[in-house]
């Protein structure tokens, strides 16, 4: 891909993407303190709207999993480990950065509506344990919260 002149808020440059591909930034939502891989200023504050490489997007969530008390991750095992109590695999964000390994996977029914819900247990990089579920049926992304005696 291709890199612009023009950087972003974190001092990478942007990339310009293909007609049909995506941003190639994330935008935030919120303020957010920059991550350590910003060229621009470590630890200053950038605005809600500014636009950030996905490196460094990826660095802030690293920081977050590690200290927030609830994170939305994807589940990376994907259709590999789709449905299958026990499955070990990584959750991620949504460029692909890695987060975290799945150390504890279980999926039942929902009694409910039938449906397939899978569990997660996750132990971050940093060490922390994290749960989760989500509705397998459709859906990858789940938010990981620590376990009880961890908060």
């Amino acid at each position: 891909m291709r890199e612009s002149t023009v950087p972003l808020a974190c001092g990478h440059p942007a990339p310009i993407p293909p007609a049909d591909g995506p941003a190639g930034y994330v935008i935030l939502s919120t303020r957010r303190v920059a991550p350590d891989t910003a060229e621009r200023a470590p630890g200053t504050i950038l605005p809600t709207g500014a636009r950030i490489c996905y490196g460094c997007a990826d660095a802030l969530q690293r920081r977050d999993i590690e200290t927030a008390d609830a994170v939305t991750v994807y589940d990376a095992t994907g259709n590999s480990g789709y449905g299958r109590t026990g499955w070990r695999g990584n959750v991620t964000t949504w460029t692909g950065g890695y987060l975290g390994t799945v150390i504890g996977r279980s999926v039942y029914r929902n009694g409910l509506t039938g449906s397939r819900m899978t569990a997660l247990t996750v132990r971050t990089a940093g060490g922390r344990i994290l749960h989760g579920r989500y509705g397998s049926d459709w859906s990858q992304a789940v938010t990981l919260r620590p376990s009880r005696s961890a908060r």
